[in-house]
């Protein structure tokens, strides 16, 4: 098998830009190519991401990825080969990292990972999972759920890292993501200008807290298959302001008092403030957050998109 001359890993994590930086890959497939960095990536995976729409990245999921992803390449001898996939950050890191380091002993390994402060993330990471239909609990039962502690992933992924002598770089979402393709080519050491943006000012866009509440709602009588809902106003309806999903003030504080040590935990092991606590301001429940308030662009697409799912299934029966 030709070996390329480095392996360079974007690993996310989750709701740090992923999709965003997928789309700009894709559509920038042959400019990297050109500066002999490959992107393996399949054709169909190509065309959705450069539209803006969300990808897995250019590592498929399931039993041999890695093979699999390698089969979109013409030849890697020589190049730099470029992987991005937020599951390689998830899932057991040190098992990929061995079979990579088997697959191509001797090529250096550089890997870039984006974390993103504790309570930020456990709202966006809530958000999507409202959104992919996964999900019809409160916020509350997300800020109780020990199994988001992204902290203690972060600094299991670095010590895989380490073991496997790959060079980890490792930058905050919540205070950077403004500058997220700059730092991507600084990594890469190529110029920002290799880019083509996708044609898409925000991919993988996320619900309003109306949006929010109606999928929540939604996916209490109709779990996965209801998510449709959710993906039409995700595509039709224009970028929104950020809003937070709500909790009540004692739950948020008490997430706040027990994630304050795995945030000093997680400082201290990288050596730098790389984590911040966060207001809890805009996440506390108020009287106003009872109501739901739509606009009128919002309740026509929300309104067509049931009419025709409900047109479709009528004729299919």
């Amino acid at each position: 098998m030709s070996q390329p001359k480095e392996i360079l890993l974007h690993v996310g994590h989750g709701k740090t830009g992923t999709s965003f930086l997928q789309s700009v890959l894709a559509a920038s497939s042959d400019a990297l190519h050109f500066r002999q960095i490959c992107y393996p990536i399949s054709s169909s995976d190509r065309e959705r991401a450069a539209k803006g729409l969300t990808t897995s990245g250019n590592l498929p999921n399931g039993e041999n990825s890695w093979d699999r992803m390698l089969m979109q390449a013409n030849d890697i001898a020589g190049m730099s080969l470029l992987v991005s996939n937020e599951s390689l950050f998830q899932r057991l890191f040190d098992t990929i990292a061995e079979d990579i380091s088997s697959r191509h002993p001797g090529v250096p390994v550089s890997v870039l990972l984006f974390v993103r402060n504790p309570l930020e993330n456990v709202a966006a990471s809530y958000s999507q999972a409202v959104k992919s239909g996964n999900l019809a609990l409160s916020f509350e039962y997300a800020l109780n759920n020990p199994h988001n502690d992204n902290i203690s992933r972060a600094i299991k992924f670095s010590e895989a890292c380490k073991k496997a002598n790959f060079k980890l770089t490792v930058h905050n979402y919540s205070h950077e993501r403004n500058r997220l393709l700059t730092l991507f080519s600084d990594w890469l050491c190529q110029p920002e200008s290799t880019f083509v943006l996708p044609p898409v000012r925000v991919v993988n866009r996320s619900l309003d807290i109306a949006e929010l509440e109606i999928q929540r709602a939604m996916n209490k009588y109709l779990p996965v298959d209801g998510a449709f809902l959710a993906q039409t106003m995700s595509a039709r309806l224009p970028p929104t302001a950020s809003s937070k999903p709500k909790a009540s003030r004692v739950a948020l504080e008490t997430y706040c008092e027990e994630i304050g040590e795995r945030i000093k935990q997680g400082n201290a092991y990288f050596g730098r403030e790389l984590y911040y606590k966060e207001d809890i301001e805009p996440y506390v429940e108020g009287p106003q957050d009872q109501q739901i308030c739509l606009s009128r662009e919002q309740l026509d697409v929300m309104m067509e998109t049931l009419a025709a799912r409900i047109r479709m299934l009528s004729r299919s029966s």
